[in-house]
């Protein structure tokens, strides 16, 4: 029986078409393409400002390639490119497509937004991620790399709203038409570091609000799925139901409610 090396099994595997047909030999990094990514993409998140450092680089892609990778996700972090409201800092993320376009590796670029330039964080400070006590997330670092601007800011203040949309516009632009781009990751993990899963800003509130009224019409109607009294009783426009304390008792309860709704 003719022995087939493990190596030489995942090569097959990867090198599968459309067609179904297998190609033994064949690596990963040189399997059809589909849509800018290889048909059966196999790779890492490689960097992470600033690691790896500068010097082992180009010793990483061609250790890559050669073990058949064909793809690299990156983190691109708007704290540590948008150094200055309208002015990127791209030097360390075109090395890294320069490299995977010498390697024959694909670039997933993952945008960061939960990373804020500190600039953001002083011209907008009614926008920092606020927990269900009031208290506001300071930016810092967090295990995951060794760049500031974490937690980021809430995305529901129109004003960063449209600065992180100008800096994801800079990077499609800078990159869209670059040989190594395989494609985009948009959000990664849903996850939200106020506490309760949500920020409590103003910010937030307005939109909650929009989104409720939206969803029930007024009062009255919202609070009959949710066995709310305060709200089924409310009488008056402007009254303001705060249910802060509540939402403290249990976790998925409301930030509050404005009788505009209804």
């Amino acid at each position: 029986m003719h022995k087939i090396h493990r190596r030489q099994f995942l090569g097959a595997a990867a090198g599968a078409v459309s067609s179904g047909r297998l190609v033994l030999g064949q690596t990963p990094a040189q399997s059809p393409s589909l849509h800018g990514l290889p048909t059966i993409p196999y790779g890492a998140v490689y960097f992470r400002k600033s690691n790896p450092p500068k010097e082992d680089w180009e010793r990483d892609y061609a250790q890559a390639a050669r073990d058949g990778m064909n793809c690299f996700r990156h983190w691109f972090l708007w704290s540590a490119i948008e150094v200055v409201p309208g002015k990127y800092d791209w030097d360390d993320y075109d090395r890294q497509l320069d490299l995977a376009a010498k390697y024959g590796i694909k670039t997933i670029a993952a945008d960061i937004l939960c990373t804020a330039p500190q600039w953001a964080f002083t011209e907008y400070p009614h926008a920092w991620v606020e927990n269900s006590d009031g208290t506001r997330k300071a930016p810092h670092y967090t295990i995951a790399c060794a760049v500031g601007g974490w937690p980021g800011l809430c995305l529901d203040n129109e004003e960063v709203r449209e600065h992180a949309e100008r800096f994801l516009r800079a990077l499609v632009e800078r990159y869209s038409d670059h040989p190594a781009l395989g494609g985009y990751d948009v959000m990664n993990e849903l996850n939200h570091n106020g506490d309760a899963g949500a920020c409590w800003c103003d910010g937030s509130a307005v939109k909650f609000r929009e989104w409720l009224k939206k969803k029930y019409g007024d009062l009255r109607t919202l609070g009959e799925p949710l066995r709310f009294r305060e709200l089924l009783a409310t009488q008056g426009p402007g009254e303001v139901i705060s249910l802060r304390r509540r939402s403290r008792e249990r976790p998925r309860g409301m930030a509050g409610v404005r009788q505009e709704m209804g």
